[in-house]
């Protein structure tokens, strides 16, 4: 989602809030993330409405309220502390 637009601060409000209550990704090997069913990066480029994206927030957080070890988290971090993502993904 665009940083920019007005309704970014409640989509980060809501990423946040949900990836705190997520378990971090902890196999050896990255997960391929174009396998999972879905998805969100909190600051890159998802390809989706911000519609969508408010949309797949609250099948993440539905998914995560009803089984909560299907919904996990990845942070990245660049080396150098510049760069950070956080992603939500449901496991298949």
């Amino acid at each position: 989602m665009d940083f920019n637009l007005a309704c970014f601060s409640d989509y980060e409000a809501s990423f946040l809030a949900l990836a705190e209550a997520v378990e971090p990704w902890e196999g050896s090997a990255k997960p391929v993330l174009s396998a999972m069913p879905l998805f969100l990066c909190l600051y890159g480029e998802n390809g989706l409405t911000p519609e969508a994206e408010f949309e797949a927030l609250e099948v993440l957080q539905s998914v995560y309220e009803q089984t909560p070890e299907r919904v996990m988290k990845l942070e990245i971090e660049a080396s150098n502390h510049y760069w950070q993502e956080t992603i939500l993904f449901l496991l298949p």
